[in-house]
C-alpha cells in the first residue's frame, strides 16, 4: 500500500540568468557620473549588469550617484537615468529617491534603485554647509531587500567630499567624515551600513579617512583591505577610479569607495560577498592614462558590447569609474508538509514529512545567508531537531510522528524557527489535526486478468475471436492447442497486415517442427506466443489487444506479465512491444524488448540438453530464457478501461517469444465499491453529501471522499462517484435518486484544491 503521506509535487518559479531583475542578492554601484547621463551611460549600465564577477552577473539594484542635477531638473537629471535603466530591462521597476542634498550647483548626490529587489524605507540629508565645513550635505538611505521585514534593513551613505588637496580641503573632509560617523554611531551597534561616494581623499592616512575607520558603533572597514597611500602609486592601480579620461590626469587615485561596517563582514544576514568588490573597467593595467588606453580589462560575460565599446563609454560617461560590490541577503525560512490524513486507524504508524528549505531567491548559494533552523512539536505530534540549509539547496526532510494509540480527535503543532540574522519568516507554526478511528483504507488488489484463448479440436479457428471483457480472477484454461493463422485471417482482434501472421497459441504438448522444444513446455502452460510459421519469412509488425475493466481501481495501477523467449534474434527484423492506453488516450510504451546482438544465451531444454544461441532478447535489462520470468511495470493514470496492446515482428522459425499470466492490480477500496464514500455498501446521495462537505480537504489516500486515492477530495472524486452512482453490494431496493450536478462554485473550488495539494508556509507567521 503506498504511503499515505506521499508528497505532492511543488512547482516553484526559479528566476535565474544574467538578466534576472528579481533575484534577492544585491548589486550596489557607486558612480560619479559627471552631471550625467552622458553619452555611453546606457552602455556602462548594461555592461555592469552583464559582467560576470565572482561567478554570476545581475543588473544593478542600488545606484548611488554623485554629480547629479536636481531630481526635477528636466535635462541631465536622475530621472533620465531611471528611464535608461527601465529601457534596458524593459520594465518600470527602477525609480529615483526624492531627497536632494542642500547644494546650489549641479553636483548633488542621488539614488536610483530597482523596486523589485529593494525598498527605499527612508532618506534624509544632514549636515550644515559652510566655507570651512561641509561642501555638500550627506545623504543617508534606509533600504530593505524585497520580501523581508525591518530586521533585514541596511543603510547606504552617499557622500561627495570636498575636492582638492590643500590643508583646508583635508580639514573640511574631516568635518564631513565626522558628520557621517556621528550619524551612523547614533544608529547603535549592529547597524549594517555602506559608506559610498566620491571621497576625494589622496591617502588612507588622511584624517577624514581615519575618522571613518575609527572605533565606535559605525566603524568603517575596507572590504578589500587596501588602505594606504594610493595617490599616483602603481601598486594600487587596480583600485584607482580617477580619472578614466587621460586628459584629466589619467588613472592615478582611489577616490571612490564602498566602505562597510563590521556587520557587513561577519557572514550573517545582509553581508558583503567576498571577492565581488571591484573598480569597473580597471584591472590595474592602466596607470596615469585613459582607461581606454593600454591593456585594460576584458569584461567576462558582456556579450552586448566589445571591450573597446565599454571602455570608450566609460571615458565619455564618467568623471570617475564606478565601484561595484555585491551583497548577500538573509535567509528565508520555508516549511512544507506532506498530506495530513483526516483519519488514521488506532495503532497505525504514520510519519508526516516535514520539508524545510532556505527559499531565498538568489543566483548563487553565496547570494544568501545560510538558514540555521530548529523544529519542535506539541500535542499529539512528536519530533524535533535542527539543521542548516544553504540557499538553492534541496529541502531537508524530517519525520513527524502521529500519536494513534487511542481513538478520538488529535491535534498539535509543528513549530519551525530560525535565529539566522534578518531571516524572513523566522517563526512558523503549522497546526495539525486528525482523527484516530475506523478508516476505509485502500488495498492493492488484482482487478483483472487476461484470459488467453483456448481452442478445441472441433472449433473452426478462422471464426474464433479473441478479446473482450475479462472477469476478475477467472482461472486460466489448461487445454490450449497450437494455433496458427492462415494468411488472410483476422482473428483474435489481430489484423493481418502481412503474409503469414506470426502469432500462435502454444500448446503444452505441441509437437510441430516449428514449436516443439523451443520453450520448456513443462513450465509453459497456457500462453500467447509468437513464432514464424514459415521459416525465414518476415512477418509483421502485427498486433493483438486485450481490454480490461479497471473502473474499480482508484490508482496504483500495475501490470505484471510472465515472459519467455528463445532464439537467435536480429534487431533489424525481430521486435516485441507492450503498450497501454486508458480510456482512449494515446498508447504509451509499457515494456520494450530489445535484442542484444553482443550476447550469447544458454537454454536448458526438457531433455536436459543445453543449447547456446546468439543475440537473445532483453526486457528491462533482464535477458530472457526459455523459462518464464515475471516482469512488473506501473501504469500512470486511472479510468474505466485499459487496453494492453502487443505488437510483434518475427522472421525465423528458430525464434520464439511467449507470455502468460497478464495480471493488473490497483488500489481498490476495502469494500470494493468505488464511490461508496461512507462505506454503507451503496453509492448514493449520502456519499455525495460526504464529498460535498469535505471538498478540498487533504486526507489519507483513499479515505473519506478521496475516490481516486490522490490524497485530496476534488472534482475527480465527484466524477468517480457519479460514474458509479446506484451501484450496491447490498440487496436492491426500489428507492432511486437523481445524480446532482456540482455547482460552478464547487467545481471552481475543486480545481483550486487540485492545485493546493501541499500545505505550504513561507511568508506568514502561521496558518
Amino acid at each position: 500500500m503506498p504511503s499515505a503521506n506521499r508528497l505532492r509535487l511543488l512547482l516553484l518559479l526559479t528566476i535565474c540568468g544574467p538578466a534576472s531583475l528579481v533575484s534577492a542578492q544585491l548589486r550596489v554601484v557607486s558612480y560619479n557620473s559627471l552631471q550625467g547621463p552622458n553619452a555611453g551611460f546606457d552602455t556602462v549600465m548594461q555592461a555592469i549588469g552583464e559582467e560576470s564577477y565572482s561567478g554570476f552577473s545581475k543588473p544593478v539594484d542600488v545606484l548611488l550617484l554623485q554629480e547629479q542635477n536636481s531630481i526635477s531638473f528636466p535635462a541631465g537629471s536622475t530621472q533620465q537615468i531611471v528611464d535608461i535603466l527601465n529601457g534596458i530591462y524593459n520594465t518600470n521597476t527602477f525609480v529615483a529617491g526624492t531627497q536632494n542634498s542642500n547644494f546650489s550647483s549641479d553636483i548633488r548626490q542621488g539614488i536610483v534603485y530597482n523596486s523589485a529587489t529593494v525598498q527605499l524605507i527612508d532618506e534624509i540629508a544632514f549636515g550644515s554647509l559652510s566655507s570651512s565645513g561641509q561642501a555638500r550635505q550627506a545623504l543617508r538611505y534606509q533600504l530593505r531587500p524585497a520580501g523581508y521585514d525591518a530586521a533585514a534593513d541596511f543603510y547606504a551613505y552617499n557622500n561627495h567630499y570636498k575636492a582638492s588637496n590643500t590643508d583646508s580641503d583635508e580639514a573640511r573632509r574631516l568635518v564631513e567624515a565626522s558628520a557621517v560617523r556621528n550619524n551612523a554611531d547614533a544608529l547603535g551597534e549592529g547597524t549594517h551600513a555602506i559608506y559610498a561616494g566620491d571621497f576625494n581623499m589622496y591617502s588612507g592616512s588622511e584624517d577624514g579617512f581615519q575618522r571613518l575607520l575609527s572605533a565606535g558603533p559605525g566603524q568603517a572597514y575596507d572590504p578589500v583591505d587596501r588602505v594606504g597611500n594610493w595617490h599616483n602609486n602603481a601598486s594600487y592601480a587596480e583600485w584607482h577610479t580617477q580619472s578614466p579620461r587621460g586628459n584629466f590626469g589619467g588613472m592615478d587615485d582611489r577616490f571612490d569607495f564602498q566602505l562597510v561596517t563590521g556587520e557587513m563582514l561577519d557572514g550573517e544576514g545582509v553581508d558583503y560577498i567576498s571577492g565581488s568588490y571591484h573598480t569597473f573597467g580597471n584591472n590595474g593595467s592602466t596607470f596615469n592614462g585613459g582607461v581606454n588606453q593600454g591593456n585594460s580589462i576584458a569584461f567576462s560575460g558582456v556579450t552586448s558590447f566589445t571591450k573597446s565599446q565599454v571602455l570608450d563609454a566609460l571615458v565619455s560617461a564618467s568623471d570617475h569609474l564606478p565601484v561595484v560590490a555585491d551583497y548577500q541577503v538573509p535567509a528565508i525560512l520555508e516549511a512544507i508538509t506532506g498530506t495530513v490524513p483526516s483519519m488514521l486507524g488506532q495503532g497505525q504508524a504514520f510519519n508526516l514529512d516535514l520539508l524545510i528549505r532556505n527559499a531565498a531567491s538568489v543566483l548563487t548559494p553565496a547570494g544568501a545567508d545560510e538558514l540555521d533552523f530548529t523544529y519542535t512539536t506539541t500535542g499529539d505530534l512528536s519530533g524535533s531537531g535542527s539543521g542548516m540549509a544553504p540557499a538553492l539547496a534541496s529541502a531537508a526532510s524530517f519525520p513527524i510522528a502521529f500519536d494513534t494509540s487511542t481513538e478520538g480527535t488529535k491535534a498539535g503543532s509543528i513549530i519551525i524557527e530560525t535565529a539566522s540574522q534578518g531571516a524572513a519568516n523566522s517563526y512558523v507554526n503549522i497546526p495539525i489535526s486528525y482523527q484516530v478511528g475506523e478508516g476505509s483504507p485502500l488495498e492493492q488488489q488484482v482487478i483483472a486478468r487476461a484470459l488467453l484463448p483456448t481452442v478445441a479440436d472441433d472449433i473452426n479457428v478462422t471464426s474464433f475471436q479473441f478479446g473482450g471483457a475479462f472477469t476478475t480472477e477467472q482461472p486460466l484454461a489448461s487445454d490450449a492447442r497450437t494455433l496458427a493463422f492462415s494468411s488472410d485471417a483476422d482473428m483474435f482482434g489481430i489484423e493481418d497486415r502481412n503474409d503469414n501472421p506470426p502469432f500462435v497459441l502454444v500448446d503444452d504438448s505441441a509437437s510441430s517442427s516449428d514449436t516443439a522444444g523451443i520453450l520448456q513446455s513443462s513450465d509453459f502452460g497456457n500462453a500467447f506466443g509468437v513464432v514464424d510459421i514459415e521459416n525465414d519469412v518476415s512477418s509483421g509488425p502485427l498486433s493483438a489487444s486485450w481490454t480490461f475493466d479497471i473502473s474499480s481501481a482508484t490508482g496504483g495501477l500495475e501490470l505484471s506479465i510472465d515472459i519467455a523467449a528463445m532464439g537467435d534474434f536480429e534487431a533489424a527484423n525481430d521486435s516485441f512491444l507492450f503498450e497501454t492506453s486508458i480510456d482512449g488516450s494515446p498508447f504509451s510504451t509499457l515494456l520494450e524488448v530489445t535484442v542484444d546482438e553482443d550476447a550469447t544465451q544458454n537454454y536448458t531444454l526438457e531433455d536436459g540438453t543445453v543449447t547456446s544461441l546468439d543475440d537473445p532478447v532483453v526486457v528491462d535489462g533482464v535477458t530472457l530464457s526459455n523459462l518464464f520470468q515475471t516482469f512488473s511495470q506501473s501504469i500512470s493514470g486511472i479510468g474505466d478501461e485499459l487496453i494492453l496492446r502487443f505488437t510483434a515482428t518475427a522472421d525465423g522459425g528458430s525464434e520464439a517469444f511467449a507470455f502468460r499470466n497478464v495480471v493488473i492490480e490497483g488500489l481498490v477500496a476495502a469494500d470494493g465499491l468505488a464511490g461508496d464514500y461512507n462505506g454503507d455498501g451503496t453509492v448514493d446521495i449520502a456519499d455525495y453529501t460526504l464529498w460535498r462537505n469535505t471538498l478540498g480537504a487533504e486526507v489519507a489516500e483513499g479515505t473519506a471522499a478521496d475516490g481516486d486515492g490522490n490524497g485530496l477530495v476534488d472534482a475527480a472524486d465527484y466524477q468517480l462517484w457519479r460514474d458509479h452512482f446506484g451501484n450496491s453490494s447490498n440487496p436492491p431496493t426500489s428507492a432511486q435518486a437523481t445524480v446532482p450536478e456540482p455547482s460552478g462554485l464547487l467545481l471552481l473550488m475543486a480545481n483550486a484544491c487540485c492545485v493546493l495539494s501541499l500545505r505550504r508556509v513561507s511568508l506568514t507567521s502561521g496558518i
